[in-house]
C-alpha cells in the first residue's frame, strides 16, 4: 500500500527492513506496478534502485511500463525505459505500450516510446495497431496517396492528430 499511495519514506523503511520487493498479490500486481500506475516517480526510482523486476507482469500481461504509458505518466515512462524496461513487451491481448499510449492520446509518452525504439506497427491480437487507436469518433480526414485509388479515412480524437503527425514524420 505504501507504493500505491506514494509514501516514499515508508517504502524505503520496508525495503531496508527486508520486505520482498517483487511480492505480487493475487492478480500479479507488484509494488512497482502500483507506483507506476499512480505516477509516484520517487517510489518507482527507489524500487528500481533496490532491484525490483522492471518487466514483472500481472496475470493479464500488463507491466509497470504499460500502466504508466496508459495513464500518461511521462516521468515514470522515462525512468522505466532508462532502467531497461522492454519497450515492445505485449500484454495477453497483444497490446503494446505504444498502442495503449496512442489509444489514450498521450503524445509525450508516444514520442518517448518512439524515440526509444518502439515498433510503430506492432499489432495486438485483433490486428489493430497504434495508428488504428490514433483514431475515434469525431472529425474525419480523407488522405489520398500517390495512386488515385489509394485513399484511407482516419477518424480523429483528442490529441490524436498530433500523435498521427508525429508517427508520420
Amino acid at each position: 500500500m505504501a507504493s500505491q499511495n506514494g509514501h516514499i519514506d515508508v517504502v524505503k523503511e520496508l525495503v531496508t527492513s527486508g520486505a520482498q520487493i517483487d511480492l505480487q498479490e493475487n492478480t500479479g500486481t507488484s509494488p512497482l506496478f502500483m507506483a507506476s500506475q499512480n505516477g509516484h516517480i520517487d517510489v518507482v526510482k527507489e524500487l528500481v534502485a533496490s532491484g525490483a523486476q522492471i518487466d514483472l507482469q500481472r496475470n493479464t500481461g500488463t507491466s509497470p511500463l504499460y500502466i504508466a504509458s496508459k495513464n500518461g505518466h511521462i516521468d515514470v515512462v522515462k525512468e522505466l525505459v532508462a532502467s531497461g524496461a522492454q519497450i515492445d513487451l505485449q500484454v495477453n491481448t497483444g497490446a503494446s505500450h505504444l498502442l495503449i499510449a496512442s489509444q489514450n492520446g498521450h503524445i509525450d509518452v508516444v514520442k518517448e516510446l518512439v524515440a526509444s525504439g518502439a515498433q510503430i506497427d506492432l499489432q495486438e491480437n485483433t490486428g489493430t495497431s497504434p495508428l488504428f487507436y490514433g483514431q475515434s469518433k469525431m472529425d474525419i480526414i480523407d488522405r489520398k496517396g500517390t495512386s488515385s485509388e489509394c485513399c484511407f479515412t482516419i477518424v480523429l480524437q483528442q490529441r490524436t492528430l498530433e500523435i498521427l503527425l508525429y508517427i508520420f514524420q
